[in-house]
């Protein structure tokens, strides 16, 4: 069974008085809480679901290379994912 989440991507960003998670429109989804307000949690959990579809890539691997360690595309988008989950990617 896959999970996709209806508004991904997600983006993380400062808000009014916390982190926040936002949605592609740019519609507010949750702001952290005063125990987890932190950038990296933020960019974490914004990109839960790339990283979700990243994984998914490689454990259902079907593509033309002999794995999906192999796969440039697989690879790229599980290093993408990893990127927006460091916060590298918040320009």
């Amino acid at each position: 069974m896959s999970y996709k989440p209806v508004f991904a991507p997600f983006q993380a960003a400062p808000g009014l008085a916390r982190h926040c998670i936002w949605d592609k429109d740019g519609d507010f989804v949750a702001e952290l809480s005063d125990a987890h307000d932190d950038a990296d949690t933020a960019w974490l959990l914004a990109a839960a679901p790339e990283l979700m579809e990243a994984l998914e890539d490689v454990l259902n691997y079907d593509g033309g290379a002999d794995s999906a360690l192999e796969d440039e595309y697989v690879m790229e988008r599980a290093q993408e994912s990893l990127a927006k989950a460091r916060g590298e990617d918040q320009g």
